[in-house]
């Protein structure tokens, strides 16, 4: 298997498993928090063998799961947590829509279509 394709499969991974720590952590259950961690790191790794997306969208969710965690308890003094969470999904979906864009104008570039001489 070659290392790219160990790459995609540990950035998919690590988006996974970012998104399944982020709505336990936001009751108190703070080993969520490890999961995080562990894909936080798995998308350094990806991104360093070029799966830069699925990292970028993989660190906003693990940074969205510390922000909502009993850790960041000091952020309610400033926003309700209920609309934190709601924004940090709302901005979540942006990003993927946003890098998903960016994938399907990329295509074109990746694989040339043939062109057809008449």
């Amino acid at each position: 298997m070659s290392s790219q394709k160990i790459a995609e499969q540990l950035g998919v991974f690590s988006l996974v498993l970012a998104m399944l720590a982020f709505v336990p952590a936001i009751a108190p259950f703070t080993p969520a928090l490890l999961g995080s961690v562990i894909a936080f790191f798995g998308a350094i790794i990806g991104a360093a063998y070029g799966q830069k997306r699925i990292a970028i969208l993989t660190i906003y969710i693990v940074i969205a799961t510390f922000l909502v965690s009993p850790v960041s308890i000091w952020i309610e003094q400033f926003i309700n947590l209920s609309v934190l969470v709601v924004g940090l999904l709302i901005g979540g979906v942006v990003i993927a829509i946003g890098l998903f864009i960016h994938y399907r104008r990329s295509l074109p570039y990746l694989f040339p279509r043939p062109t057809s001489h008449s």
